[in-house]
């Protein structure tokens, strides 16, 4: 970069600046505390919440415990249908009455793969397949693929019902 001119170099400090900004944001979308500097509250740290905290906001919606209900560990030995068949069930636990609109699903690139494998079945021409290509299969949803989160978690629900706002 430094052979080309200052505009390359100052271009690709800014674009890894701006990627680490982005990071940083997602992992405080999910696992933030919701304490200093102004972090927001993360939904894996909200999940995973066994009575309400002190300070809980007074015009919040009533707190409830998430931490059984949605928080599910699927069996490891399961796989082909009966595998999607409980992760349809898990996920019946993210309704919502307001939101319509699609899910996201946050995992690493080795939770990526172990759906994948569990999703490999054969077409009618013969031919090996693996139905998941950036969206869940059956329960639908783009897939986000984010290697600071641990081997075999997979977060998900309705993205646009969670609102960050940076202001000065």
């Amino acid at each position: 970069l430094l052979e080309d001119s200052d505009i390359n170099l100052a271009s690709w400090i800014v674009e890894m600046l701006s990627e680490a900004l982005g990071l940083g944001m997602d992992k405080a979308i999910l696992y933030g505390k919701g304490s200093a500097y102004n972090m927001p509250l993360g939904i894996v740290t909200r999940l995973a919440q066994t009575s309400q905290p002190a300070g809980y906001p007074v015009n919040a919606p009533a707190w409830v415990d998430l931490h059984s209900s949605n928080m599910i560990t699927i069996a490891s030995n399961l796989t082909g249908a009966a595998f999607w068949a409980a992760l349809v069930e898990a996920n019946g636990n993210t309704f919502t009455e307001y939101s319509r609109g699609d899910q996201f699903w946050a995992m690493n690139s080795k939770t990526y793969a172990l759906l994948k494998s569990k999703a490999i079945a054969t077409n009618m021409s013969g031919e090996w397949v693996a139905m998941i290509g950036g969206q869940l299969p059956i329960i639908s949803g783009d897939i986000d693929i984010l290697e600071f989160m641990p081997d075999n978690d997979i977060v998900g629900g309705f993205g646009d019902l969670y609102l960050t706002v940076i202001r000065r």
